[in-house]
């Protein structure tokens, strides 16, 4: 048990190492301020929503406090049932108005996001269109810094992972992984600088394309039978030779995304497997991973105690601490993502746990995908 365990430790030591130098190759927003002399180009800020009216207002009150100019604010109300068109008719009112669209029925086989956010697409006028979830808060200077970002990086598609702000524990464990396997798997320099549509990743919670970009790659109607409509738009443009730009926008967006443990056993569900490319290898290999990595040292250490305890061989004792060992830097590992994004450093000592749940939810994504059982959403049943 020794040999293993200290090929375990050295294994998350190197790890850590890579984490820490992929993260630094992170990039970050750029300031608010463009390059001098450059006419500032028409935003179009397009927020698709459907059975949103009890977080929109927020989103909406950050989309209004926006410091950009040109800038156009549309909305879709995606067949709501609940107020959400209340809402959005109310801010239509303001004095600077939100465009507020109906949405149209959903096709047969269509997912509701990408069919919402073409129509939002149609319906703008930017040289840039910039899409909002509608449980996103921006800060003013958002849609700046984005825009400049996206200049400076000469990029025709940019993408990121808002800051989590989240009410339950069950989604802190969820949502801090998002961003913690995209540092620990993916060289994320290669992202911008790879053709390969594999070194991508990102989120339609705030994407921002230029129109020609958009208009290349088809639009959203390209992913408009893609549950993880997100990726398939990002793979679209890296095949089509366009620059894509994975940024940390934790600075100037933050996301409630989940509220009680069953929207986020749910929401992760149906987007899990479907992520991984519905590939049973690759859920092989990140079951393998996150065993390795955060489910077998805690357990060893129990089990070297115990043993210890009975026995009192001095053989366990020292596989008890190269076991702690490995589990502390596993858990730091973590942390060292989780400080960047800026999520708070408790749920970081919960790091087992988060990849407990996130197998968990990954067995049972490929198992409902399997038995070709569908998935719920948002009162629509998609296969």
């Amino acid at each position: 048990m020794i040999a293993p365990l200290l090929l375990l430790t050295l294994w998350l030591l190197v790890q850590s190492a890579w984490v820490t130098l992929n993260l630094r190759q992170w990039p970050r927003l750029a300031t608010s301020a463009g390059p001098p002399g450059l006419t500032p180009p028409l935003v179009s800020l397009l927020i698709p929503a459907r059975n949103e009216a009890h977080r929109i207002r927020e989103t909406l009150d950050s989309v209004l406090a926006q410091d950009y100019s040109p800038l156009e604010l549309i909305a879709l109300d995606d067949q709501s049932t609940d107020e959400t068109l209340d809402v959005l008719n109310h801010y239509a009112e303001r004095p600077r108005p939100v465009r507020v669209l109906t949405g149209r029925p959903l096709p047969s086989g269509a997912f509701g996001k990408a069919h919402a956010c073409q129509q939002l697409a149609n319906a703008a006028s930017g040289h840039w269109l910039l899409f909002v979830d509608a449980d996103v808060v921006l800060t003013p200077d958002a849609a700046s810094r984005l825009i400049a970002t996206a200049v400076a990086r000469k990029a025709d598609v940019l993408t990121g992972f808002p800051r989590v702000d989240n009410t339950c524990l069950t989604a802190w464990l969820a949502t801090s992984m998002m961003v913690f396997t995209i540092a620990a798997h993916l060289p994320v320099r290669l992202v911008e600088r790879s053709p390969n549509p594999r070194f991508v990743a990102g989120s339609g919670m705030v994407m921002l394309l230029s129109r020609k970009a958009y208009d290349q790659i088809g639009g959203h109607a390209t992913a408009a039978q893609h549950i993880v409509d997100d990726m398939t738009m990002l793979r679209a443009a890296k095949a089509a030779s366009l620059r894509v730009s994975l940024v940390d926008i934790s600075a100037c967006a933050s996301v409630q995304m989940y509220q009680t443990a069953t929207q986020v056993w749910d929401g992760f569900r149906k987007n899990l497997y479907a992520g991984l490319g519905r590939s049973p290898w690759l859920l092989g290999l990140v079951m393998l991973l996150y065993t390795c990595w955060y489910l077998v040292p805690p357990v060893l250490v129990l089990v070297s105690l115990i043993a210890l305890f009975l026995t009192h061989e001095r053989a366990y004792a020292f596989a008890g601490l190269l076991a702690a060992a490995a589990t502390g830097i596993g858990v730091f590992m973590k942390w060292i993502v989780d400080r960047r994004f800026r999520v708070p450093a408790r749920y970081s000592l919960l790091a087992p746990l988060s990849a407990a749940l996130l197998l968990a939810i990954a067995v049972t994504s490929a198992w409902d995908d399997w038995q070709h059982r569908g998935y719920n959403w948002k009162g629509r049943r998609y296969p």
